[in-house]
């Protein structure tokens, strides 16, 4: 039986469905998992519920996370946000922070592990970080790695080729998270998780390279046979 990975998605700007780029769906299946979309719930009792039903999560891309679930003011060059999606997301993360749920964040994903278990974000990385290289609009970086076992093992190089579509990123880490890789100028753009040794969060999009990037296949296959592995948790009393 195919290990079923949950998706957190999206919600368009009027409210009127909830979705996750195809993209994300395609790269699951081919690492053998049965993809679904988890649903928007409003406490940690709902996000509970429905992390029994899998047996992995995937915390997809998005809009910005509301700079008040970090302490600051939104600054203009901050992004649109949802606070459905916020809640959604904090109650998730909270319940699977108690779990050995399997677990990959990608771009927003990571973003929102890193804020909602106590960490903090730049909201625009051309305005806030003097030196920045682009980090938007397809465009693309080697990594420095640093010395983790379980990332390094993925890679498959010293200093993978990876894309680049978002202008936030991780400005201080959340007690638990632990970075593990950075671009050339220095942003964080993978990290790793104290407490949960089958968890990681990438900043790029593996999921648009697939077809033509190792590293982007090894972390869906990862996620994959990690789930494989957990099929139990939702037998085990203490699984959630």
């Amino acid at each position: 039986m195919r290990p079923v990975i949950g998706i957190l998605g999206s919600v368009n700007t009027e409210k009127a469905f909830y979705f996750a780029n195809q993209n994300y769906w395609e790269a699951v299946r081919d690492a053998g998992g049965l993809p679904v979309l988890l649903p928007y719930v409003r406490s940690e009792e709902e996000a509970a519920e429905a992390l029994r039903l899998v047996d992995g999560l995937l915390l997809a891309g998005g809009d910005d996370i509301n700079p008040s679930a970090y302490g600051e003011e939104k600054l203009p060059e901050c992004g649109s946000s949802s606070a459905d999606r916020d809640l959604s997301e904090r109650s998730y993360i909270s319940v699977w922070d108690k779990t050995r749920l399997p677990c990959l964040g990608i771009c927003r994903g990571l973003q929102a592990l890193n804020v909602f278990l106590g960490g903090s974000l730049w909201q625009d990385i051309p305005s806030q970080v003097p030196g920045a290289k682009p980090h938007s609009n397809n465009a693309s970086h080697r990594l420095n790695v640093a010395d983790h076992p379980l990332f390094c093992s993925l890679c498959g190089e010293e200093h993978p080729l990876v894309n680049s579509f978002h202008h936030q990123a991780v400005r201080v880490c959340a007690p638990s998270v632990i970075p593990v890789a950075f671009a050339e100028d220095g942003i964080v753009e993978a990290v790793a998780f104290a407490r949960h040794p089958n968890a990681l969060a990438v900043q790029f999009h593996p999921e648009r390279t697939v077809a033509e990037q190792p590293l982007s296949r090894a972390l869906f296959a990862w996620l994959v046979k990690e789930a494989s592995q957990s099929t139990t948790h939702r037998l085990s009393p203490d699984g959630l």
